[in-house]
């Protein structure tokens, strides 16, 4: 019995602070896409019908880029984790390669066609320069917590 509340004990000191790192963190997320989704309201200037459309086809756009960039992100994960052979690293190169050319396939198909069906071309341009100007902010944030 001793054993099993000793094991008990490990697991729940082990367990309860990875939750709560986790919680920590989702909540973090939830903030920055707040922020993002109030910073591309206020600077594209929507009215209530276009907001209703531009969303939905919006949220599916970054889903879809999120995606492709995570994948993106586990190439060079793989590749920085140690020595690779020359097929290994022409691999991930052919990959690299193939991955960028399907995110532009994405911002053509949606900047280009999907979006221009909700929003104006000027307001398509506002988008693409809210999008910098956020990563550029966010990227500022970080810095100023991290300064090394």
């Amino acid at each position: 019995m001793k054993k099993a509340l000793i094991i008990f004990h490990v697991l729940f000191t082990c367990i309860v602070p990875f939750s709560m790192a986790q919680q920590h963190k989702e909540d973090k997320h939830e903030k920055i896409e707040a922020a993002r989704v109030a910073h591309i309201t206020s600077r594209l200037g929507l009215s209530p019908e276009q907001a209703q459309k531009f969303w939905p086809v919006y949220n599916e756009f970054s889903a879809k880029r999120e995606t492709l960039r995570k994948q993106h992100r586990n190439v060079f994960l793989e590749a920085r984790s140690g020595d690779l052979s020359n097929d290994q690293a022409k691999t991930a190169i052919n990959n690299h390669i193939r991955m960028e050319k399907e995110e532009a396939a994405l911002d053509e198909e949606y900047y280009g066609n999907k979006l221009q069906t909700v929003l104006e071309p000027r307001q398509i341009m506002q988008l693409m320069l809210a999008e910098h100007e956020f990563r550029k902010m966010l990227l500022e944030r970080l810095k100023d917590k991290n300064p090394n």
